[in-house]
């Protein structure tokens, strides 16, 4: 693909003004607030386009290189100051594994995957070369696959039911990962604008949290957080209150600032002091001791001839504008109730790998989503008790991402799916039990958010 990532930095990708050229004119694309685009790596070598290029010349770039499909690409304009520089450090890092997805969305990239070589994982694994002006929001590579199971061995079935959930390391083939650095201070905090975007600052301890308040925080969110060590105890449970608090505002902020957790801003026209008291009340720190400077907003100034304003001027409600029958909902929800109490979505033991098993298990829940009303798609992933509980955590999200980049591959589009992990912590059966441990390990499909 190198050819096609140089020819990307002289195309002109960043649309350009209107022109006249003879008797045309050259009308950029229009521009779409939510500009995206995702790469998908297979192991076959091919790499999968969707989304939006800003123009012509650099969707033909692309398709130069004969092992790229830039067929789902749609042109239009609205993309981040960069765009060329941060799609080909994607597509440079995409060329370095055997198979794994890259993301733009606004400033914030992503990567996941799995490294064609040992000497891949170790340059992938660091952040390094992100463009300026970008945020590396995730960077999870794989080292090198381990070698199937060999037949008779043991099944997919029984591979899924071991008790054993951490993967095996060959002693002395990878190191460990560096650990987190420690912020001293720890801080975070969430802005919500008028228009409704959140942007997320400051420390997380991990990438499961940081997916978690990134559902919460919306549509077009940006996310600018680092990982590093450090949180206070309860970090956790403040920052879901601090979301929750932040739901209720119209525009606000919601922040720790290595002391003191706080929320400002101006309540929404119809949530008050009684939402923000229940919001608070599920943190870890207590409600008396945030500090609160809400304020309801000020009523709109009457016009200068004296009438009222029209009862349509304010902005539509976009949950209104898009509302769903109640009888397709439902039935959604039903089948996706159903297909996730067969737990048939089976994974390698102790990885993120999925079974032989699950390919046609996938098609038929790819049947279900695409069936629904067009809305957001939550993937959770669980895991039993066994081994240690941040491994776990992180064992959860790495299957509901494969689950994800299996849809996403099986046609969904990537911007309805989110992935969730749990760990270990919402158990459906007691751990003491193979029995038991078997129903904890499983991957629930829902339409509701998170709690």
């Amino acid at each position: 693909m190198s050819s096609s990532r140089s020819e990307l930095r002289t195309a002109q990708v960043n649309a350009a003004p209107s022109r006249r050229t003879g008797s045309f004119i050259d009308v950029p694309p229009p521009a779409v607030a939510d500009f995206w685009l995702t790469a998908r790596r297979t192991p076959e070598g091919r790499v999968i386009l969707d989304g939006y290029v800003p123009s012509q010349s650099a969707r033909d770039a692309l398709a130069a290189d004969p092992a790229v499909d830039p067929a789902s690409l749609e042109l239009a304009g609205g993309e981040p100051e960069g765009f060329a520089e941060a799609l080909t450090f994607g597509l440079e890092r995409l060329a370095r594994m055997s198979e794994g997805r890259f993301s733009l969305r606004s400033n914030v990239l992503t990567l996941a995957g799995t490294a064609s070589t040992l000497e891949d994982h170790a340059t992938l694994s660091y952040a390094a070369g992100v463009p300026a002006g970008f945020v590396l929001a995730r960077n999870e590579i794989l080292p090198p696959s381990v070698p199937p199971v060999a037949e008779g061995d043991e099944t997919p079935d029984e591979v899924a039911t071991s008790t054993a959930e951490p993967a095996p390391v060959p002693a002395g083939e990878i190191t460990a990962a560096p650990p987190l650095p420690v912020a001293d201070p720890y801080v975070w905090s969430a802005d919500r604008t008028s228009d409704g975007v959140v942007t997320l600052a400051g420390h997380v301890p991990g990438e499961p949290l940081r997916r978690v308040l990134m559902i919460r925080a919306g549509e077009g969110a940006v996310d600018t957080t680092q990982f590093a060590a450090g949180a206070p105890e309860g970090f956790i449970l403040d920052t879901r209150a601090a979301m929750d608090a932040l739901a209720v505002l119209a525009e606000g902020r919601v922040a720790f600032d290595g002391a003191q957790w706080s929320v400002s801003g101006t309540f929404a026209e119809d949530r008050g002091r009684e939402a923000l008291n229940a919001a608070l009340s599920r943190a870890a720190t207590d409600a008396a001791a945030w500090s609160v400077a809400v304020e309801r907003a000020q009523p709109p100034a009457m016009p200068a001839d004296g009438q009222q304003m029209a009862l349509g001027q304010s902005a539509p409600d976009a949950s209104s504008q898009n509302a769903v029958p109640a009888e397709a909902l439902e039935e959604c929800r039903l089948h996706l109730a159903l297909f996730s109490a067969q737990n048939a979505i089976l994974f390698r033991s102790g990885s993120a790998a999925l079974a032989p098993t699950s390919e046609p298990v996938l098609a038929e829940l790819a049947g279900y989503v695409a069936a629904c009303p067009d809305l957001p798609v939550y993937i959770e992933g669980h895991t039993d008790a066994d081994g240690a509980a941040t491994a776990n955590l992180a064992l959860s999200v790495a299957r509901a991402e494969a689950v994800v980049t299996a849809l996403v591959g099986l046609g969904i589009a990537p911007n309805r799916l989110y992935a969730v992990g749990y760990g270990e912590s919402a158990p459906v059966a007691p751990n003491d039990t193979p029995q038991g441990k078997q129903l904890n390990r499983r991957i629930v499909v829902s339409l509701d958010s998170p709690e």
